[in-house]
């Protein structure tokens, strides 16, 4: 990639460049990879989705939850990086939008450094 100075492009990621949100499937990918027994508690999750639509508690603390319910309390980012890379690759092959990728990748030809942003 040719560094031309043009600037940053940023793009929304969930559902704007993916087809599907994303941080949910993301914790069911790596519980599977390392942790499958943690499925279990999916139902769990289930509720806590629930108590967030019926605005008893907040996204961010549902977020908090289903991380701690799926991935637990004690997954260091060493431990994480493959399964993030996994995922990543999982993401590109399954779950984006055709005309956002060749975007993405005309924006990289022409020099843009591209981020991804999301709140999840």
């Amino acid at each position: 990639m040719a560094e031309t100075g043009l600037g940053l492009a940023v793009y929304d990621m969930d559902r704007t460049v993916t087809v599907r949100g994303t941080y949910t499937p993301f914790l069911l990918f790596v519980a599977r990879r390392t942790r499958p027994w943690r499925l279990a508690l999916t139902p769990l999750a289930l509720l806590a989705m629930a108590a967030y639509a019926a605005k008893l508690i907040s996204r961010k603390r549902l977020k908090e939850i289903n991380l701690a319910l799926l991935l637990g309390p004690r997954l260091s980012a060493t431990d994480l990086a493959p399964h993030v890379e996994a995922y990543a690759d999982h993401v590109i092959a399954t779950n984006l939008f055709a005309k956002a990728a060749a975007r993405i990748k005309e924006d990289q030809e022409a020099g843009y450094r591209v981020a991804l942003c999301t709140a999840s």
